[in-house]
């Protein structure tokens, strides 16, 4: 696949996959594109498939056949996209420059809970956790990402702390609680996400 060009030090361009049950004209996403792509970066959205009953497999091919990723690239996944992120990192054959993970799902079993289990608006079984194996090349992923954030609220599950302090220590990241707007980063506008993704941009062109 074509990759991105990447002819200067201001050729950042971002990457951000939706989660389950959610589309890219949803929740923050659209707010998110906008405000990036007004300050100038080149912004994939891409709609995911079988977002309500999704498969693993179909979505990581999905993001690796049809997203351009380059060393200039931020990754940014919320939730059950975080997951896609981390899954597609383990399959490209070469690294981007960030990957910023948003209120992350897809527990390892170890870290499972009923309340984990069961969707919160539903109170139905979540469909994806038949689709996904919850396993991760580790090594894999951060040997293909520069830097790593993980974003968490205080205003989410509490059984996705322990999750996000483990991924911390495995990718080499650093975990950042704030408080979203909405429960789980779900709000139209989301100021805290934005601030992520600019600061692995900003710290990067202030060296």
């Amino acid at each position: 696949m074509e990759k991105l060009s990447c002819s200067g030090i201001n050729d950042f361009n971002f990457v951000i996959l939706h989660g389950y049950t959610e589309h890219n004209d949803t929740e923050f996403f659209p707010w998110l594109k906008n405000q990036l792509e007004h300050l100038g970066y080149k912004v994939q959205l891409p709609e995911l498939p079988d977002t309500d009953m999704p498969l693993e497999y179909k979505q990581v091919e999905y993001v690796v056949k049809n997203i351009m990723f380059n060393e200039r690239t931020i990754l940014i996944g919320h939730s059950l996209g975080g997951v896609v992120a981390m899954k597609t990192l383990e399959k490209l054959s070469s690294g981007v420059f960030g990957l910023g993970l948003v209120a992350p799902g897809g527990l390892e079993k170890q870290f499972w809970t009923e309340d984990f289990e069961f969707d919160r608006r539903s109170g139905t079984q979540k469909q994806y956790l038949a689709g996904f194996d919850f396993e991760y090349d580790f090594t894999q992923i951060t040997s293909n990402i520069k830097r790593c954030i993980i974003l968490g609220s205080d205003n989410d599950a509490e059984y996705r702390l322990p999750w996000m302090e483990y991924l911390a220590k495995k990718l080499n990241g650093q975990l950042r609680m704030v408080h979203a707007r909405g429960f789980h980063f779900t709000a139209t506008e989301e100021p805290e996400v934005l601030k992520m993704a600019l600061d692995f941009v900003k710290r990067q062109e202030n060296r």
